[in-house]
Formats: C-alpha cells, sequence, structure tokens
C-alpha cells in the first residue's frame, strides 16, 4: 500500500498506534479517529462544498450499491470508463478521489485491487463501516481532494467519478489528480455536459431554493417531495420520452433508462429520493462543454486522451479516460 503523506510539507507519515496518529520525525501529525486518518476538519471553510454530501449519505449508504440491489449499475458505468473489465486492477494500486458511500469502492476492493480512497466529508465513515471487512487492500481517510495525502506520481489508477462538478474548481481538481497517476498509469472521470436544454425546465427553480437549506431540510423536502411525486412516474416508468417531458416540470429524480425497471418499488423509490436531493441541493453543479473538457486534458503533461464520450445512456454526462505516457 502507498504510504500516507502529510498534504502541507508532502513528507512521508508512519502510523503511531499507541497515540493515535500519524506523524514522523519532522513533527508532522495527523489524528486517526474511528481507525480513519483525518486530514481535514470537517469545519473548514475549503471543504465546506463537499459537507452537504456527508449528510446525504449517512441517510442513503446503501442504496446504490450493486451488492444491495442484486444489480450492475454501478459495474457497468465504472468498466465503460475503465475499457476494461474491473478484476483486471488486481494488485494494482487504484487512488479514488471522492468515494462516497463506497458504491464503486466494493467493486474495486472485490477486484483485488490496493485501494487507496479519500472523501472530504463524513462520508468515510460510512464507507468504512460498510466496505473495511471486505478487504485488506484497503486505506480510507477524510482528506480534500485538493490536498490530497499521496505522493505524486504513485497511482496505475486514479478514479474521480460523480464528483468534479461538485467542486471549486474542474482545471484545479484535474491537475492535482493527474499528478497523482505514474507514468503508464491512467485517470478515469466523469462530469456534468453543458446542454442548453438543461435550463429548459423547472430544476434550477426548485435548486435555488433547496440548496440553501440545511441538509436535514433539505433531505425532508425531497422526501415529500418524492411521496406526492413518485406513484405518478412509477405509473409511467415504462415511456422513457413522458418521463423526460414531465421532468421538465416536476424534477424528481427518476431516471428512464430501461434497466432501472429491474428494481423493485422500493428500490426505486429509495433511489429517487437520493437523486432528487443530488440534483436538487448541491451547493455547487457545473457544467462543462465537450470542448473545454478535452481541451483541459490536452492541456496535460504527457497525456493522451483514450476516450471521451457523452451522452451515453446511464451516463454522468461526459466521460474520459487518460492514460500517463511513460518517459
Amino acid at each position: 500500500m502507498i504510504k500516507y503523506i502529510y498534504p502541507l510539507t508532502k513528507n512521508i507519515l508512519d502510523e503511531d498506534i499507541e497515540k493515535k496518529i500519524l506523524t514522523n520525525s519532522q513533527g508532522d501529525n495527523t489524528k486517526i479517529i474511528n481507525s480513519i486518518p483525518r486530514f481535514v476538519d470537517s469545519s473548514l471553510d475549503e471543504v465546506d462544498y463537499a459537507q452537504i454530501w456527508g449528510d446525504q449519505w449517512e441517510k442513503y449508504q446503501l442504496t446504490q450499491f450493486d451488492s444491495v440491489n442484486k444489480a450492475d449499475f454501478s459495474k457497468k458505468r465504472i468498466e465503460f470508463i475503465l475499457g476494461e473489465p474491473i478484476e483486471n486492477l488486481k494488485d494494482l494500486d487504484v487512488f479514488e478521489a471522492g468515494c462516497g458511500a463506497g458504491r464503486f469502492t466494493e467493486l474495486f476492493l472485490k477486484s483485488g485491487a490496493n485501494l487507496h480512497s479519500i472523501d472530504a466529508s463524513k462520508a468515510v465513515d460510512f464507507n468504512y463501516k460498510n466496505n473495511a471487512h471486505k478487504s485488506n487492500k484497503f486505506q480510507i481517510a477524510q482528506a480534500d481532494l485538493f490536498n490530497p495525502p499521496y505522493p505524486d506520481n504513485s497511482f496505475d489508477l486514479v478514479v474521480c467519478v460523480g464528483v468534479l462538478q461538485h467542486t471549486p474548481n474542474t482545471v484545479e481538481a484535474i491537475n492535482i489528480l493527474w499528478k497523482k497517476v505514474k507514468p503508464g498509469g491512467k485517470l478515469i472521470i466523469d462530469h456534468y455536459q453543458f446542454l442548453f436544454r438543461y435550463y429548459f425546465g423547472l430544476l434550477e427553480v426548485f435548486r435555488f431554493f433547496v440548496k440553501k437549506m440545511p441538509p436535514e431540510k433539505s433531505i425532508k423536502f425531497c422526501k415529500f417531495f418524492i411521496k406526492i411525486f413518485f406513484p405518478l412516474f412509477w405509473k409511467i416508468r415504462k415511456y422513457k420520452t413522458l418521463i423526460k417531458v414531465l421532468r421538465k416540470i416536476i424534477p424528481v429524480g427518476f431516471g428512464s433508462d430501461e434497466e432501472l425497471n429491474q428494481l423493485s418499488y422500493t428500490q426505486r423509490y429509495e433511489l429517487a429520493e437520493l437523486e432528487t436531493h443530488d440534483a436538487l441541493a448541491d451547493t455547487i453543479k457545473r457544467l462543462i462543454t465537450k470542448k473545454k473538457l478535452k481541451e483541459i486534458l490536452k492541456n496535460l503533461k504527457n497525456s493522451n486522451i483514450d476516450m471521451i464520450v457523452d451522452q451515453r445512456q446511464g451516463s454522468n454526462g461526459i466521460e474520459a479516460r487518460i492514460s500517463k505516457i511513460s518517459k
């Protein structure tokens, strides 16, 4: 496993089990609380953008887990961007930036990868609870994506899926993550896409109010919203076009992908609560064009864009895979 570094000094840290800290001879210290190194104080302004997600994942810890849903939605999504079976990651060093409650974490662990996960929010506690017992090749820390606690050029694969659009700066985030990829390694990402039709509807009107609510209130609002409108969407679940039109007026997180119909009423209901909150309560939501993202990726040093696609069914917008050329 890759050893942690202290982000500010870049010095390697070692674990002092008795004192429950990560430390070194240079005087750098990081607390270990509930078995998780804490490189951020969750109250710090610079990671405020992540805090709403901690509350969300506390409520919906297992909602998107393939193992719980008896489905393969998460696996299909990650394997498409990866471009190969996830089992090929066995014994490779993988860095998962923005791990949330762990829907992808469980898949990486099952693959046999040496997994290093971080999240800036308290979601790490739920991820640890639900995944730590699944592999002895797993370390997870509460840390900011913009100050990752790992040396540069360390990982065979860096993963940042479902995250970048909610960070303060896409370009800076990608550049930081790119530094962690070793020569010959890969970075896989996705990002919400800028499309004019996104603004043709009432989603942003609802979001204007919901994103200003405290997390506990925004979650309650979305639960109430789903209680009213979910039965309608459930009845029309096989009519993709009708769902898309109705969502412009009633912004319920109810996907039109046919494969979602294999889920039960209860599973779809909970997923709708989660996805509605995800869409309406995010304090930062940035969209980017495919052309702009491609420019950003081309400017990465020693990069080769293996894939960049958009509007794939079941995707998050734009998906990309970039290889770091070996010198």
